[in-house]
């Protein structure tokens, strides 16, 4: 993944456990990533037992909610990596702030995603 850094199979948002950025429903959080990858995993459901690959956006995260750290935020939602695109595409990306706010949880998850 990336040096120095213990990958995680699963990252939420909002503060740090065992290295990795964990994020809370109706909790803003403020990140600053300096690289990002694609990487694909297996995952095994939770209800059939079946194993299967998925996409997961992997950054580095140099700075959560106004401190700095050294750690991964890896987005297994699909929507909310289609939301970073965009922004990773620039070569100005690691200069911009991305605020991630989740609402729900289960299926009913959502995220909204403000750059500046």
């Amino acid at each position: 993944m990336f040096p120095g850094i213990t990958p995680s199979t699963e990252i939420k948002l909002l503060s740090i456990d065992n290295g990795v950025v964990v994020l809370q429903a109706g909790q803003p959080a403020a990140i600053r990533i300096s690289a990002f990858k694609d990487v694909t995993r297996q995952r095994k459901d939770p209800d059939t037992g079946f194993l299967s690959d998925i996409n997961i956006l992997s950054m580095q995260v140099t700075e959560l909610n106004g401190k700095p750290v050294l750690t991964i935020y890896e987005v297994t939602a699909e929507k909310l990596a289609a939301q970073f695109r965009p922004y990773l595409a620039e070569p100005t990306f690691s200069s911009k702030l991305y605020t991630i706010t989740k609402t729900g949880s289960g299926y009913l998850t959502n995220y909204t995603l403000v750059v500046t």
